[in-house]
């Protein structure tokens, strides 16, 4: 997110409307909470049981799709914040 788009969302108008302090507390907040989400999606591919349909192999199929499901979703916080 650009400054002109979090200025937009907080309705700050015009010049002097807004801090550098107060865009980097607005950033840092946007940022924790994108990573909570993240980590919240994660934590569900993680948890999620493999259905009572699958049997042996198929459901340690499921278990490394979810892990991957998982991994893929933190690895694109880590990429975005790089």
């Amino acid at each position: 997110m650009n400054d002109a788009e979090i200025a937009g969302y907080m309705n700050w108008r015009g010049p002097g409307a807004y801090t550098e302090r107060q865009l980097q507390r607005i950033r840092l907040i946007v940022e924790e909470v994108t990573r909570r989400e993240r980590n919240a999606c994660a934590q569900v591919c993680y948890d999620m049981p493999a259905p009572d349909s699958c049997s042996g192999s198929e459901s340690s199929l499921w278990d490394v799709a979810t892990v991957e499901c998982g991994d893929a979703i933190q690895a694109r916080g880590r990429d975005a914040t790089a």
